[in-house]
């Protein structure tokens, strides 16, 4: 669908060439959006803070000046915080499925320090 004149073959090489394309483009997805939209899977955005950090920083500064969540139930900064403690409990093998009463808890402990 055109709109104002641009399809979307069009959009894409305008963000990509604006350099706005998420990263993962470059790992084999090929359909994403722009590495800061809020419509990112969480793994498109896991992957973005553990592999380009510098993006990762520039979306949390973003995120300090917008009055919304990021994503309906997490900021930015909460994300950030989810991320680190996946990181840390893979680290001690134990598991990062958000569905285990274990792994609430956790977060749910991290985030009260927020």
């Amino acid at each position: 669908m055109d709109i104002h004149g641009v399809n979307e073959e069009r959009s894409f090489e305008i963000a990509k060439k604006a350099n706005l394309l998420s990263p993962a483009y470059d790992i084999s997805f090929h359909r994403l959006s722009c590495w800061f939209c809020h419509k990112q899977r969480l793994g498109t955005l896991r992957m973005i803070k553990n592999v380009y950090p510098n993006l990762w920083a520039m979306l949390l500064r973003l995120g300090k000046d917008s009055p919304f969540n990021f994503k309906i139930d997490y900021t930015i900064e909460q994300l950030d915080v989810r991320f680190e403690l996946e990181n840390e409990r893979l680290a001690e093998g134990k598991t990062i499925n958000p569905r285990t009463l274990d792994f609430r808890r956790a977060l749910a402990d991290k985030l009260n320090v927020l």
